[in-house]
C-alpha cells in the first residue's frame, strides 16, 4: 500500500511519525512548494529584516537598500555560522560573530578580514554572495519564497484559492499586530494543517465547552442582528494544488454589505476592493479557516464575546506549522489588522484573537490536547502500518455560491483532507530532480 491510498482515502501512520519520511517531505515538498515568511508590514523601510524558517531551513527575509524584498539563508557562506542572531531590526549590513565575513543587505560580499594575509591575490571576493531564494513573491500583502528554480509564479501556485486568499487579505491594507507568537507543539505538522483546512467535524465534541460558554457565534444572535436568510450557511471548498478552506455564516441577510465585528468606516473599503462574490462570502461570516498547501493556516472569525473589558470584534490570523521533526512542530502565529485602527480597536481585536486561539486560547487548549495526543499514541513503529482514516461520504460540488474550487454546500466532511493528501502524496511520489538531491539550486546561489 502506498503512504496515501488516494482511491479509499486511507494514509498510512508512517507518513507523519516517521523520521525517514520527514526527511523526503523536507526535500520533496518544503523546498519545491511557495512558503509563506513575512508580510509586507514587517518589512516597511529599507534595511528592515525578520529570521524566519522555510521548512527546517533558517532564513533571513530582508528589504535592501533598494526596497527589494529578498531571503537569504541565514548562514555564512563560508563556515555556515548564524548571520543573523536577531528576530528583527534594521540593518545594511550582517555580519558572522565567526570569522568576521560582513555582507550587505543585498547579500553581497563587502568585508573580510585580513583577506590579503589569508587568502592569495586570485581569491575574488565579488564572487561571494550569501545562498539566495530564487523565487520571492508577494500576494495582498503576503509575502512567499520558494528555492525551486523552476518554481511556476506565486499566482499560478495559489491558482482559484488566490479569489479567499484575497477576500480575506485584500480587502483593506493590513498589518502585523506585534511580532507573531511562537511555541513548540510536539505533533506532526500535517495534523494541525488538517484541521485547518476545513475540519468543522471536531467542533461539536472538541470544542462543546467553548461552545456552551457563547464565545463562539453560531447564529444564537441572528434575530437581533439582522433578519434570517435562507442561504446556505456553510461550505467546504477544496481548491487547486491542495489548498482548502471552510466557511460558515450566520443564517442573517442584510440590505447593504456588512462586515461584522470591523470598524463600519472600513465596510466601503472593503466592498471596493473585493467583487460581489468575495463580499457575498463575508457576509455575516462566523469563520472562515483554511490551509495554502502546504503549512500556512488562514482564519478570519467573529468574536462576539471576548470579555468585559473589550467590545466584539473581527480577527484575521495567519499561522504556519514549520517541522522540526516527524513529532515536533514550531507554530508562529500572526493577528492583522486594518492599517488606521486605533488603539482600543486594535487591542479588541489582538485579544479576541488571543483568547480564542493564542496559545492559551480556550480553542487552542482543547486542540492542543488532541494534537499531542496523536503524537504521543503513535510514537511506536508498531503503529505505523496502521492507518488514518479520511473516507468522509461522497458529496457533490454545489452550485448554490459561484465561488472557485470544487464547493460543497455541507459542514462537517473530508473533501478538503483528501484533497490536501492527494496533493501531498502527489508530490512525494516524485524524487528530487535537480541533480544535487537537496533542492537547493546547484550554484547554492
Amino acid at each position: 500500500m502506498a503512504l496515501v491510498d488516494v482511491e479509499r482515502a486511507l494514509t498510512q501512520r508512517r507518513a507523519y511519525w516517521d523520521p525517514e519520511i520527514h526527511q523526503q517531505e523536507l526535500e520533496r515538498i518544503f523546498r519545491k512548494s511557495w512558503l509563506f515568511v513575512a508580510h509586507e508590514s514587517e518589512l516597511a523601510h529599507n534595511g528592515d529584516y525578520v529570521t524566519r524558517r522555510m521548512g527546517s531551513d533558517p532564513v533571513i527575509v530582508v528589504r535592501d537598500e533598494h526596497g527589494k524584498v529578498r531571503v537569504f539563508l541565514n548562514s555564512c557562506p563560508h563556515r555556515g555560522a548564524a548571520l543573523c542572531r536577531a528576530d528583527m531590526g534594521n540593518t545594511s549590513h550582517f555580519r558572522c560573530s565567526y570569522h568576521g565575513w560582513t555582507f550587505a543587505n543585498d547579500g553581497a560580499a563587502r568585508g573580510i578580514p585580513e583577506i590579503n594575509e589569508v587568502y592569495p591575490k586570485s581569491f575574488d571576493k565579488s564572487a561571494i554572495h550569501l545562498f539566495e531564494v530564487p523565487h520571492v513573491e508577494a500576494y495582498d500583502g503576503l509575502i512567499f519564497a520558494n528555492w525551486d528554480e523552476d518554481a511556476p509564479s506565486l499566482q499560478d501556485y495559489l491558482g482559484n484559492f488566490s479569489f479567499y486568499v484575497h477576500a480575506l487579505f485584500g480587502k483593506a491594507d493590513f498589518e502585523v499586530v506585534g511580532p507573531p507568537m511562537r511555541g513548540i507543539v510536539k505533533t506532526n505538522w500535517k495534523i494541525g494543517v488538517d484541521n485547518y483546512v476545513g475540519d468543522g467535524y471536531h467542533l461539536s465534541t472538541t470544542h462543546k465547552s467553548a461552545i456552551d460558554m457563547g464565545i463562539f457565534e453560531t447564529g444564537r444572535e441572528s434575530e437581533r442582528i439582522g433578519r434570517f436568510s435562507e442561504r446556505t450557511p456553510s461550505h467546504c471548498i477544496s481548491a487547486d494544488n491542495g489548498h482548502g478552506i471552510r466557511v460558515q455564516q450566520m443564517p442573517i441577510e442584510f440590505d447593504t454589505p456588512t462586515f461584522l465585528g470591523w470598524p463600519q468606516r472600513y465596510w466601503d473599503t472593503f466592498t471596493s476592493r473585493l467583487n460581489p462574490d468575495q463580499v457575498e462570502m463575508l457576509q455575516a461570516l462566523a469563520v472562515a479557516h483554511g490551509n495554502i498547501f502546504p503549512n500556512a493556516s488562514i482564519l478570519e472569525a467573529l468574536a462576539p464575546h471576548v470579555g468585559s473589558d473589550t467590545f466584539p470584534a473581527a480577527y484575521l490570523h495567519l499561522r504556519q506549522w514549520h517541522p522540526i521533526s516527524a513529532d515536533t512542530t514550531e507554530l508562529w502565529m500572526w493577528c492583522f489588522v486594518p492599517k488606521g485602527m486605533s488603539a482600543d480597536e486594535k487591542m479588541g481585536s489582538q485579544r479576541a484573537f488571543l483568547r480564542h486561539l493564542g496559545f492559551g486560547g480556550c480553542f487552542e487548549t482543547d486542540d492542543f490536547q488532541n494534537w499531542t495526543s496523536a503524537a504521543s499514541n503513535n510514537r511506536s513503529p508498531l503503529t505505523w502500518d496502521f492507518t488514518f482514516n479520511h473516507q468522509g461520504r461522497s458529496v457533490e460540488a454545489g452550485n448554490d455560491v459561484p465561488w472557485p474550487g470544487n464547493v460543497f454546500p455541507v459542514d462537517h466532511t473530508e473533501v478538503n483532507q483528501q484533497n490536501l493528501l492527494r496533493r501531498w502524496h502527489d508530490l512525494m511520489e516524485v524524487a528530487p530532480s535537480n541533480g544535487n538531491g537537496n533542492g537547493h539550486p546547484a550554484n547554492g546561489h
